[in-house]
């Protein structure tokens, strides 16, 4: 990184802040923009500057080193953070380790050690700077990922059903270039393996495609919710020339390991947005293979006659179905219910397929109510059942499915915001109930709540729009404005009041947000 990066300094003795600070010269890489003499004051610091490190001090008043790398993990956790500590202190090794804590300088501090910290931070701080900004390593990265991102953009692909052409333009950002060519899509099933040998099949195939089918321009090998399959590209492929390299492809693969396999293919097409749909007839062949004795390597165009729509949700599918249910957007669900009732329209589903769909969707619907704690009973009147019987065709069924899920995921929706809206508000009523409490903190409150920190946090900064500290001050200044306006209490009695265990700190920190001292705000005249 050629800028210098930030460093603040937090120690309530002036003389050490000041002899670090001499010690960080523009030459180490590091620059000190700010320094604070206790913890509260380095988090405004922090919050405002953003520095890629802090030096503190464990033991400091008002809020310590401890509690203050607390914070600076939960909301700024980018930062890295090395300790000033003395001899005696080492059983904050543990807290420190937890914290991540880079670094113990020892008092007193010598250059020899400030140096050794800063190479020790410039060197992880170069690598985080250079993962991001470096295009050359970038570079490098996606090539070596590459296979992945084509394996997720094709899955991207069937989730979204029908394409477009900027969909298909996606796949130059991998250099693959598609106009004029063919394309067949295969899905591979070992019957006969474990886990443990299928994944060793695999990564065998990866590999063995591309000498065994050498003659095709491309071969892409992908992993999908259907299992293991790939796509061939040629500009002009004849299905009498594959089904020939894929049998040679197989009998190759079982005497590499006796595991057997079989091969279905979908027809061959010339338009990439076709995709989705071609990988639909490649599961279908494979389906079909299972109740009948075809062989090894099946195409589309060889058992399309005799397929029937008892395969339109198979097991595959269903797990499709409920992947996307629960982990898809509004939009998502609605696509691939859509995408199977056109499918069922096409293929025109009869009588018999009628209550198998029905068991398999109403499966669906119990699923993901009980997947995200919904009580069916209390949701679905007795009726359910009934309404799904009347339901005249295949495209009904899958559109009442398609409302109730939806339906069941408002309603979950609805009920997590109101208990997130509960919960802030118990949080916030728990801040202004106790905030004479000096030992307050983040943590202490998430303790209380059974909730993490982070999420404490994020609830408070999205209510509130700004850190806890700050509100927890905000709380304690406008409390401590109460009092000295309408009490006699002393000042240092107010301090204790709102929760200040130190009347110094106490009148630093409402002068710095009223711009007045305690003294000087109760003498104003508001009436």
């Amino acid at each position: 990184m050629k800028e210098l990066y930030k460093i603040i300094l937090v120690d309530d003795e002036d003389d050490i802040r000041g002899r670090i600070s001499s010690m960080i010269t523009n030459d180490t890489g590091f620059e000190v923009i700010a320094s604070a003499s206790n913890g509260y004051d380095a988090l405004e610091l922090i919050e405002e500057h953003n520095p890629h490190a802090v030096i503190t001090d464990i033991r400091m008043p008002y809020i310590n080193g401890i509690a203050l790398a607390e914070e600076i993990k939960t909301e700024f956790p980018k930062i890295k953070v090395a300790f000033l500590t003395g001899f005696g202190e080492f059983d904050y090794a543990r807290k420190a380790v937890e914290l991540g804590i880079v670094s113990y300088l020892m008092k007193p501090v010598i250059k020899l050690d400030v140096l050794d910290y800063l190479k020790k931070i410039k060197t992880v701080l170069d690598e985080e700077y250079n993962l991001v900004h470096n295009t050359s390593l970038l570079q490098t990265n996606f090539l070596k990922n590459k296979q992945m991102f084509i394996e997720i953009q094709f899955n991207e692909f069937l989730r979204l059903g029908e394409l477009s052409d900027e969909d298909i333009n996606n796949l130059r950002l991998y250099d693959l270039h598609l106009e004029n060519n063919t394309f067949i899509v295969g899905i591979i099933e070992f019957y006969n393996a474990g886990k443990k040998e299928q994944l060793n099949s695999e990564t065998f195939l990866r590999e063995y495609m591309q000498t065994a089918l050498a003659q095709y321009d491309l071969v892409i090998p992908f992993y999908t919710l259907y299992g293991f399959s790939f796509i061939i590209i040629n500009e002009d492929l004849h299905l009498s020339e594959i089904e020939i390299s894929m049998e040679k492809l197989r009998s190759n693969k079982v005497d590499y390991d006796k595991i057997n396999m079989r091969i279905a293919l979908s027809s061959i097409f010339d338009d990439m947005k076709a995709f989705p749909k071609k990988t639909q007839e490649a599961l279908m062949v494979l389906e079909s293979a299972r109740f009948t004795n075809r062989g090894n390597i099946l195409t589309f165009d060889s058992v399309k006659e005799t397929t029937t729509n008892q395969v339109i949700l198979s097991l595959k599918n269903i797990n499709e179905i409920e992947n996307i249910v629960r982990f898809g957007s509004e939009k998502d669900i609605e696509s691939v219910f859509d995408k199977y009732k056109a499918f069922a329209k096409e293929h025109s589903m009869n009588k018999t397929n009628h209550q198998l769909f029905i068991i398999s969707t109403a499966n669906i619907i119990m699923n993901y109510a009980f997947s995200i704690g919904i009580e069916f009973n209390h949701h679905f009147e007795k009726s359910f059942f009934n309404e799904l019987l009347n339901l005249p065709n295949v495209e009904d069924i899958l559109e009442y499915t398609k409302i109730q899920i939806i339906r069941l995921r408002k309603s979950k929706v609805n009920e997590t915001n109101t208990k997130l809206i509960e919960v802030t508000d118990q949080v916030i009523s728990y801040i202004e109930l106790n905030y004479k409490d000096n030992s307050m903190s983040l943590s202490k409150i998430s303790d209380h709540f059974h909730v993490s920190v982070s999420y404490l946090s994020s609830l408070l900064k999205k209510e509130k729009g700004i850190s806890f500290n700050k509100y927890l001050i905000q709380v304690r200044i406008d409390k401590a404005k109460e009092l000295l306006r309408y009490s006699d209490l002393k000042v240092v009695e107010v301090a204790k009041q709102v929760g200040y265990s130190d009347v110094y700190y106490f009148s630093h920190s409402f002068k710095k947000n009223t711009k007045v001292s305690p003294k000087e705000y109760r003498a104003i005249k508001y009436f």
